[in-house]
């Protein structure tokens, strides 16, 4: 792939990506992103001519094109339904015609220190205080781990696109909420990890990408426009059409989906710190430890 070159809409320079804070990026997924890729050979990824070992098999069940082709129905379906109280129902949807909410691969302790060791990355997602009803903390809390390895796939929303997050033991110890537990004896912990093979993509190379389908959706939406250049029933119908279709792909953790991917993997703010952070989407692909806690 080419090194990708911007034009940054806030310093109005030409910068490379890594130069440009990301929040920049997470706050212009719009129509505004067309504009920041000028050079960026996307092509040559998407048909692998380049080493895909780290890449895995496709996961989805689905071809981006295809969930393009169905993005409208997706959102209504979405809207109507609400399956979700809290979360992404359009992910939710997603998921379910993708089948990433597959459950999990459930192990002991012992099995899942042998996939860490053969270099698997540890990961625990911790539950915090979201607790609405007011009902008993640790029951609760064990609900919810019991539900993301046996229930339904919850979708969650979150910074670096919509989805479950986990991270590594420095990413997550000091985040788990129960002002009563030091850190390192909560219970509120499920420890877990990607199985091997899984298609894992980098935050930054997923924003390269992500940023490259949004710009060719944009174009290809503006030629089908010029063909109606009055407004009338067919214009607005398609303009609604293509509306829908930019909710669906702006959220990175949907794109990912839409792309094959399992997870997206998000290295802490700094080269200096230790945390790793993961955007989880296909369930199936996780595996996880039966009991909780940090060990």
């Amino acid at each position: 792939m080419t090194e990708t070159i911007i034009d940054n809409p806030i310093t109005g320079v030409r910068e490379s990506l890594d130069q440009v804070a990301f929040n920049k990026y997470m706050s212009q997924t719009n129509g505004l992103v067309i504009e920041w890729i000028v050079e960026v050979n996307v092509e040559k990824h998407y048909q692998g001519q380049h080493d895909q070992k780290t890449h895995g098999r496709w996961s989805s069940g689905k071809t981006y094109d295809q969930f393009l082709s169905e993005a409208a129905e997706i959102k209504d379906k979405a809207h109507e339904e609400r399956k979700l109280r809290f979360g992404d129902n359009v992910l939710y949807e997603m998921y379910d015609r993708a089948g990433y909410n597959a459950l999990p691969t459930v192990v002991t302790s012992t099995e899942l220190d042998a996939l860490v060791e053969s270099g698997s990355e540890e990961l625990f997602r911790g539950i915090g205080g979201w607790n609405p009803d007011g009902k008993d903390w640790d029951s609760v809390a064990q609900g919810y781990l019991d539900e993301f390895r046996y229930g339904e796939y919850y979708a969650g929303a979150g910074t670096f696109g919509n989805g479950t997050y986990a991270g590594n033991k420095d990413s997550v110890w000091n985040l788990v909420t129960d002002p009563d537990d030091e850190p390192n004896t909560i219970s509120n912990v499920i420890r877990l990890t990607m199985k091997p093979g899984s298609k894992i993509i980098s935050y930054k190379e997923a924003q390269i990408l992500h940023m490259a389908d949004v710009k060719k959706l944009f174009e290809s939406d503006r030629r089908e426009l010029e063909k109606y250049p009055e407004m009338n029933e067919k214009r607005a119908e398609i303009q609604d059409n293509q509306h829908k279709r930019h909710e669906v792909v702006n959220d990175l953790g949907r794109w990912a989906v839409m792309r094959g991917y399992d997870a997206i993997r998000i290295p802490g703010p700094s080269q200096l710190m230790s945390e790793v952070y993961y955007n989880i989407l296909n369930r199936g692909q996780v595996v996880a430890q039966d009991t909780n806690g940090w060990e």
